[in-house]
């Protein structure tokens, strides 16, 4: 009986201050995810690749045919993970950030976008297509990666484009297109940004150049 009297006030003082711990855990917990704390930090993140539609022009109702094949990516770049470069000839990935598609399946209807608006062509038709076309454009992801050699770090983007007659197979015209941008912050959504605004730059290029096959010479 002594010892149940004597140690009753010690166990109910340690509940309660167990009790009160718990309690103060849970705020900070829920304090933490209010603010984006540890807990939203250790989610996943994922991007997306995106251009602003430039100002469109009318179809040419003259004009060729394009079939904009399935891109293509170099070793490396053929996953959603999100590459970045810190030392030379060494590709990186982020481990809480990754791509919503692969970057080739999310370039396929940019370049039909882009190339719809330059009103160079009667049609632009994403491939594969059972439809007729005059000319096919085959294009590779040559680099898309946030680069960490320098301050600020760049994002760089690298296309190589490819002019095909599907009739004869011939090819009519290669070229490769690469811009970079740098990055207003030294991480994944800096360099997603910057990602963003080098693509719409080789974008612009790639398509310029596919008008001047598509205005060229009726084949």
């Amino acid at each position: 009986m002594g010892w149940l009297l004597s140690s009753a006030p010690v166990a109910r003082g340690r509940y309660r201050a167990v009790g009160l711990g718990a309690l103060v855990l849970a705020a900070a917990g829920l304090a933490g995810c209010a603010s984006g704390g540890p807990l939203a930090q250790d989610s996943l993140q994922t991007h997306v690749l995106s251009v602003p539609a430039a100002p469109r022009s009318a179809p040419a109702s003259s004009g060729p045919v394009l079939l904009v094949s399935p891109p293509a990516a170099r070793a490396g770049l053929d996953s959603r993970r999100i590459a970045y470069i810190q030392r030379p000839f060494e590709l990186s990935y982020f481990a809480r950030s990754e791509w919503a598609d692969t970057p080739a399946r999310m370039l396929q209807p940019l370049l039909v976008q882009s190339l719809e608006g330059s009103g160079a062509f009667q049609a632009v038709v994403a491939g594969p297509s059972p439809v007729a076309a005059d000319l096919r454009l085959e294009t590779e992801v040559l680099a898309l990666h946030q680069e960490f050699l320098s301050t600020p770090s760049v994002a760089r983007v690298a296309l190589r484009a490819q002019a095909v007659d599907p009739t004869s197979r011939r090819v009519v015209a290669t070229e490769t297109f690469e811009a970079t941008e740098p990055a207003d912050s030294a991480d994944p959504y800096g360099g997603v940004v910057a990602t963003n605004r080098a693509l719409g730059r080789v974008l612009a290029d790639l398509t310029a150049f596919a008008s001047r096959l598509g205005r060229g010479p009726a084949r």
